[in-house]
């Protein structure tokens, strides 16, 4: 039976039987445990804590269980996209929200932000009952990331699940044109292969197949990252390009820094599941290359973009971070400290809220995009020193 839920027909109506499933937890465990409170923030909380309160005071629905595009949640016409009109955040950007209040709990150990893990997931999953809707493959891969994660934190194979079934999609649009890779949509005008699918697929592929025990996973993952390094990355420097059309070129002028991130850190995760050299060689020659020619003189890097963008740089210092612990490298890490100390210096001491310009503060009354604010809040909790 349970198989049979997973097979294409029922995999929505299971989507939608695990969101209601999340939405009980808490619940059903221990009736009627109550739902833990945040926590209460004063002047003697830590940074971590306070630039978490301000961000959810401000995004959160708890209602919905989905964050805000805006601060103070209206409809606003410079995003008209996401759902409600635009009022709340839109698919790909949410799962880096997602990212965020994993960041938060792995810092403070909150309670009331472990229990919003299960939270954020249950909205998404009454949100968004058929993912498969979504014609970037991208938006997708972002999720599963999220969900390998989530299953490492609460152990709920739910996640685990999940993430292989959006792998397995995804990897479905991957063919011989270009010498293989992943196209970044997954419609019929498909002509573009791009660093932004392929290198959080490598990470995905890695991961699942430690935690599935499944070398058909890990042989997915060598062969995304050979595409990647054939394809798209400079074998003398490590840059990362970020596509590839179907016609053959390759646009080598956008170095994203997301890009260097995923890429750098699936290829080390295959280091550590398979020992070879090869790949720690190559991540750090990625990361490297990255941390040498992109922040400015006080190692502080600057803004990509400023809408969904702003996503961008957490997700390469989320791969740095991680990278930094695996090394033992303390440059990577005063990176990220720098990063850190910049964004919250810089915040808005009107409400606290933080920006992916980590060099001058938002001006009273701007609106910002959570994504934006979200930015900060991640950088934040992955510091060493906050």
């Amino acid at each position: 039976m349970f198989r049979l839920l997973l097979t294409p027909v029922f995999r929505p109506l299971f989507s939608f039987i695990a969101a209601a499933l999340f939405f009980i937890n808490g619940y059903a465990r221990v009736l009627p445990a109550p739902r833990p409170a945040p926590p209460v923030l004063d002047e003697n909380s830590s940074v971590s804590l306070r630039a978490a309160g301000d961000f959810i005071a401000k995004y959160w629905d708890p209602a919905k269980k989905i964050f805000y595009c805006f601060d103070g949640g209206e409809n606003r016409p410079e995003h008209p996209n996401g759902i409600y009109g635009g009022r709340y955040t839109d698919f790909w950007w949410a799962a880096q929200l997602w990212e965020m209040t994993m960041d938060i709990y792995e810092k403070t150990g909150e309670a009331y932000y472990r229990n919003m893990i299960g939270d954020v997931f249950a909205g998404f999953a009454v949100h968004y009952v058929n993912w498969r809707l979504n014609d970037f493959t991208d938006d997708i891969a972002w999720w599963a990331m999220a969900c390998t994660r989530a299953y490492d934190i609460t152990g709920n194979r739910l996640y685990l699940i999940e993430a292989k079934d959006m792998f397995d999609f995804i990897f479905d649009y991957w063919d011989d044109e270009c010498g293989g890779g992943i196209y970044w949509k997954n419609t019929d005008d498909r002509d573009s292969k791009n660093a932004c699918i392929n290198g959080p697929a490598m990470v995905i592929a890695a991961r699942l197949g430690e935690r599935l025990r499944d070398e058909s996973y890990t042989g997915k993952a060598v062969r995304l990252f050979d595409w990647m390094a054939a394809t798209l990355v400079d074998p003398a420097t490590g840059k990362v390009f970020d596509n590839i059309r179907v016609d053959g070129a390759v646009q080598q002028n956008w170095l994203f820094s997301y890009n260097f991130g995923t890429f750098a850190e699936g290829a080390y995760t295959l280091y550590r599941v398979t020992g070879d050299e090869q790949y720690r060689a190559a991540a750090l020659k990625t990361l490297d290359w990255f941390l040498a020619n992109k922040p400015n003189a006080n190692g502080v890097f600057a803004i990509e973009f400023n809408g969904d963008g702003a996503c961008f740089k957490p997700i390469f210092f989320h791969a740095l971070k991680r990278i930094a612990v695996w090394e033992n490298n303390p440059a990577y890490i005063d990176a990220v400290n720098r990063n850190a100390a910049a964004a919250w210096a810089n915040r808005r001491l009107a409400d606290g809220l933080m920006t992916a310009n980590w060099t001058a503060p938002a001006e009273d009354g701007q609106a910002i995009y959570s994504a934006q604010a979200s930015a900060g809040v991640m950088i934040v909790q992955l510091s060493t020193d906050l």
